[in-house]
């Protein structure tokens, strides 16, 4: 059997939600085209009690991935979820791109809602993608997470064979995964990613971005239902399963037995609260951010999979809404059954966009960097000049000690002998820089 190392168009995609951890192997074909091979996913549902054991619970999630997948060896690209990354926008004067880079530092001083060391690279993983320029001001969206947070999940990723590709946040990848499906599109739209902690909300039109989150998602649901019937919260989670919808306009629930209608009731109340927070962030998009209001919306993520969201949100929020499709442009191998892929494509947009991200198609490229891969990336920079500069070093001196004690003329002679190996130096050197640019 070939190790997958040994396929170079093979790209592994790795999607770490808050309860989800999705997993894709894509192919790319000569015209950069994308086919997914294989998928699987997992589901970690923790009491939010037990949140200590999330990382450990992923871990073991990635680790049935990486064994029903076969992808031990390979490089994956992954995407964090929207809970643990902070995204600004930043204007910026017009600059050339190397003060731009010195002002996105401070700006991320300036903005990062948690303390920081004096060393901001320590604390954070800041990454940016400058947007088109309009006039002589420049945006740029900046991303940036606890470095801690970011090395743990790393660290528990490469323990189960992998190595680090690209690293981005669901949000970025779900919106180059909407660009990339839907390019003719033209109105303002928004895309709601309900997850498992919040609820992701971009706005997009015409090229402009913006994203906002809401700390209310499938979790804030579970738990209504566990304080409303007094039971433990995994018992909620699996009576949101199970059996949970949202109950239609004013609260209908003709039809419905007792026990299942109580419990669509309590769902529709906390997804009241949901729909208001849309049109609140919806409405300052409008005021702060000069934006349009969205003619039409996209429904994706985990909690978009409880009956009839898609119904009571249109209702809400009086806008035509259509589960988001992210598989438009991308194939469907012999290895994925197709059934399952449209029934979950709604769940699969982080996913696609990292694959999307991967080869070099993305809208937005950000690459938050572990510390461990930042060292290594650097190192690897650094590598030919420091072989270069040390070996023209040794022979430098050994000219120099030539000269002292030979004389000159044996010197140039010596020194005629040693010249071809500096100038193969130099050459190897500048090789390897061209390879790196």
């Amino acid at each position: 059997q070939k190790s997958p190392m040994a396929n170079s168009r093979q790209i592994v995609a790795l999607n770490v939600g808050s309860q989800r951890v999705s997993m894709g192997v894509f192919s790319k074909t000569s015209k950069d085209a994308l086919i997914l091979d294989r998928y699987a996913t997992r589901l970690v549902v923790l009491d939010p009690s037990a949140e200590g054991l999330r990382l450990t619970k992923i871990g073991e999630a990635i680790a049935g991935l990486v064994q029903e997948l076969n992808v031990k060896g390979s490089v994956v690209n992954y995407s964090v979820s929207g809970q643990s990354v902070f995204i600004r926008f930043v204007k910026l004067p017009a600059l050339d791109d190397t003060d731009v880079e010195q002002l996105i530092r401070f700006e991320a001083q300036q903005h990062v809602p948690f303390p920081l060391d004096h060393n901001v690279q320590e604390t954070l993983s800041i990454t940016d993608h400058l947007l088109p320029a309009k006039g002589l001001e420049r945006e740029a969206i900046l991303v940036a997470i606890k470095a801690e947070d970011l090395d743990s999940l790393n660290d528990e990723i490469v323990s189960h064979g992998l190595s680090t590709g690209k690293v981005d946040c669901a949000l970025t990848s779900l919106y180059n995964a909407y660009v990339d499906s839907y390019p003719d599109e033209k109105e303002p739209v928004m895309l709601i990613d309900i997850g498992a902690k919040s609820t992701d909300l971009i706005y997009s039109e015409q090229g402009r971005f913006f994203t906002r989150s809401i700390s209310a998602g499938g979790i804030f649901v579970t738990s209504a239902i566990a304080r409303e019937f007094n039971i433990s919260f995994m018992e909620a989670e699996r009576l949101k399963t199970t059996s949970g919808l949202v109950s239609m306009s004013n609260g209908q629930t003709e039809g419905l037995d007792p026990a299942t209608a109580n419990l669509a009731t309590v769902i529709r109340t906390a997804m009241t609260r949901l729909a208001s927070e849309i049109q609140r962030t919806t409405n300052h998009y409008r005021a702060q951010m000069s934006g349009s209001a969205p003619v039409k919306a996209y429904l994706c993520g985990g909690g978009a999979s409880l009956p009839y969201t898609k119904e009571f949100l249109e209702d809400k929020l009086g806008i035509p809404i259509s589960f988001f499709n992210p598989m438009h442009n991308v194939g469907v191998g012999s290895g994925v059954d197709v059934n399952t892929i449209s029934r979950e494509a709604f769940i699969l947009g982080g996913l696609i966009g990292t694959a999307i991200h991967s080869i070099g198609r993305a809208s937005l490229n950000i690459d938050l960097e572990p510390t461990a891969v930042a060292k290594k990336r650097a190192n690897q920079k650094k590598m030919p000049a420091i072989i270069v500069g040390a070996a023209i070093a040794v022979l430098g001196a050994a000219a120099y000690a030539v000269t002292g004690y030979m004389g000159e003329k044996k010197a140039e002679e010596i020194l005629a002998g040693v010249q071809p190996t500096v100038t193969s130096i130099k050459s190897a050197q500048s090789a390897l820089r061209q390879k790196e640019q």
